[in-house]
């Protein structure tokens, strides 16, 4: 795959995955469960403490807010991050109280080549939202 080719089936798949999160969120809006939810994509840069170079992290989430909080920031969040070290692009599904407690790991996905990326990308983020039941159980709604 060329540069720009591949350039745009990233713009395709993150397109198709920002139509799929708003699917989800109005999803979630409509149960009684939640009072608000939200939803990113973004692109952040962290310092790595090791050797001190960055790790550009491709952050893909969507946060619920209960509507019957049991504290002030009570959500649940499903985080997708997407990492490329070089070598193998890799993909960290999973699901969080909070951002911080995790709820539910899924298994890490990692693909040698930019177009193996782009066709499991969407395939993680369906196994990832298809996760709901699951969760919901799990903590007890």
């Amino acid at each position: 795959m060329d540069d720009n080719s591949a350039i745009a089936g990233l713009f395709g798949v993150l397109a198709n995955a920002r139509m799929r999160l708003s699917e989800f969120r109005k999803n979630l809006e409509a149960s009684n469960t939640f009072r608000e939810v939200s939803f990113s994509i973004e692109f952040r840069k962290y310092e790595r403490s090791v050797d001190e170079r960055f790790k550009t992290v491709l952050e893909v989430y969507i946060e619920a807010y209960l509507a019957n909080k049991r504290d002030e920031g009570d959500c649940l969040v499903w985080w997708l991050d997407v990492t490329c070290d070089g070598s193998q692009w890799v993909l960290e599904p999973s699901v969080t109280w909070d951002g911080v407690e995790q709820i539910l790991k899924l298994k890490n996905r990692m693909v040698a080549t930019d177009e193996k990326f782009l066709q499991e990308l969407p395939l993680v983020l369906e196994e990832l939202i298809g996760t709901y039941n699951q969760v919901t159980k799990k903590v007890g709604f």
